[in-house]
């Protein structure tokens, strides 16, 4: 089953880039079949011209939502993702953003100086660099990559895959379960804050406290690190019930201040991302696999089986 999601959403060109809202509607009509097959019935939040999630169950009944971001990165031609993996949380975005910025005007400065220094004018020089800087951020917004595997169709598919085990193992469990598909996480978690702020506008704090929410944000890289990453003691407390049904050595569990992915939209329930990283040269840090790039374009079914059949474990304890 799992190579055929992979070979439907990976080999499809059809869904290799789900941005614009033909495609988005068409990709809530292949995962709307799949999941009411299933027993789930499910509805698209928006009209897909702003942000739309793919709601599949009640949310507001549902005792555990399990998530991903269907949208697809703009470009593959940005910054490489490093993040750090203690409890400073993600640091260093904050660094990117700086380099980012010595690169730009730093680079301009430098052409300026160079460019009088052989006594010529600086000016054109520093505009062109700017000019240069300026078509790349364009660029990045507005190429798209069609190598998103790992981000995020490995998500999408691990929960296509829990749905199936869902329906075929444990079915009474389905109505305590809300399937949501994420718009926008490549946008600032655009999708996730739409939801949460839904939910803290229609539930009393002490319902909002009793949910969980399990997130799946690029699960199927290359030679991959499982990791486990959550915004709260309490919800520290569950990554390490999940992390005791795996027998990986590579499986670490973190608590974070912030982490770039929809688990940190929420903060009146527990929320956990499973993610996949790799090391990184850079000392203290590890970086996701191949994301927002061209080499994207590798998925690792049997590491999404892995995370599907711990998820199920689990959940047969937790419900």
């Amino acid at each position: 089953m799992l190579e055929q999601l992979k070979q439907d959403l990976c080999g499809n060109t059809q869904f290799r880039v789900r941005r614009s809202p033909d495609v988005k509607r068409e990709f809530f009509g292949y995962v709307g079949a799949f999941l009411n097959e299933r027993g789930w019935q499910g509805r698209p939040d928006g009209d897909f011209k702003q942000v739309t999630n793919l709601i599949f169950g009640d949310e507001r009944k549902a005792k555990v939502l399990i998530t991903a971001h269907y949208d697809t990165p703009k470009t593959g031609y940005t910054a490489p993702n490093f993040y750090v993996t203690n409890d400073r949380g993600y640091a260093a975005d904050w660094v990117i953003g700086a380099g980012i910025l010595t690169a730009v005007f730093g680079g301009a400065t430098a052409a300026y100086k160079t460019a009088k220094h052989f006594k010529q004018n600086g000016w054109p020089y520093a505009a062109g660099w700017l000019g240069l800087m300026a078509a790349y951020t364009a660029a990045s917004f507005t190429i798209d990559n069609k190598f998103n595997f790992n981000d995020n169709t490995s998500g999408c598919i691990a929960l296509l895959g829990i749905a199936d085990w869902v329906a075929k193992n444990r079915p009474e469990l389905r109505d305590q379960i809300a399937i949501v598909f994420f718009d926008q996480e490549e946008s600032g978690l655009r999708g996730s804050k739409k939801f949460n702020k839904a939910l803290l506008s229609s539930l009393a704090p002490e319902v909002l406290s009793q949910k969980l929410l399990l997130n799946f944000d690029c699960v199927g890289g290359r030679d991959s690190l499982f990791r486990l990453y959550t915004n709260t003691p309490e919800g520290l407390a569950i990554a390490r019930k999940v992390r005791a049904h795996s027998d990986r050595a590579d499986f670490l569990t973190y608590q974070t201040n912030h982490f770039p992915s929809d688990s940190s939209s929420f903060k009146a329930f527990p929320a956990l991302s499973f993610i996949s990283v790799k090391n990184s040269p850079l000392p203290g840090l590890e970086k996701l696999s191949d994301t927002h790039s061209k080499r994207d374009n590798f998925l690792d079914t049997a590491m999404v089986r892995e995370y599907i059949d711990l998820t199920a474990a689990f959940l047969g304890e937790y419900l």
